[in-house]
């Protein structure tokens, strides 16, 4: 009698608790990137700790009765982990965005620099404008560095368009 091997991973699905360790690695290959062209605003991806609790914010509860705001996608192919997007997802009740519709706020969408340039994050942005659409629609946003033209373009070829202008100050 032979076990039965779990179902293999390929396509988007969303990642559970057991996925962390490989979304970290594939977060602090982002951060070292944003650090390098905003050094005084984005710190060194060193505390491993605190890395894996943010994006285990966004996993599943282990109590599935908990309320949740917090969501994530992940790109698997064959098992394995190329890319993920964390996003924040509420329903505005008529606040902010007309026709009571849903608002997602993309925390941090990253493709592992293996699986670069191959659909990855398209997949996981179609995944999120599908799901948003599923629930009669609404406004996704997201922020783009300035210098990141690889996100700035994902934007532009999902259907994105610049409404708003940020600015920081750093003390």
């Amino acid at each position: 009698m032979t076990a039965n091997k779990p179902a293999t991973r390929d396509g988007i699905f969303e990642p559970c608790r057991g996925d962390v360790p490989a979304m970290c690695e594939i977060f602090k290959s982002g951060q070292i990137y944003h650090q390098n062209l905003f050094p005084d605003i984005f710190c060194a991806p060193d505390n491993e700790e605190k890395i894996c609790a943010y994006i285990q914010g966004f996993t599943k509860p282990r109590n599935p009765f908990r309320t949740r705001r917090k969501f994530s996608y992940a790109c698997f192919n064959n098992d394995v982990l190329e890319g993920y997007v964390l996003f924040q997802l509420y329903n505005n009740s008529n606040v902010f965005f007309k026709n009571d519709r849903w608002f997602a706020h993309i925390e941090d969408i990253a493709v592992g620099e293996n699986f670069r340039k191959n659909g990855t994050a398209s997949k996981l942005m179609n995944s999120l404008i599908s799901r948003v659409d599923g629930l009669g629609g609404g406004v996704i946003s997201g922020q783009v560095w300035r210098g990141n033209e690889a996100s700035g373009n994902l934007f532009a070829k999902s259907g994105f368009s610049s409404h708003a202008q940020d600015f920081y100050r750093v003390l």
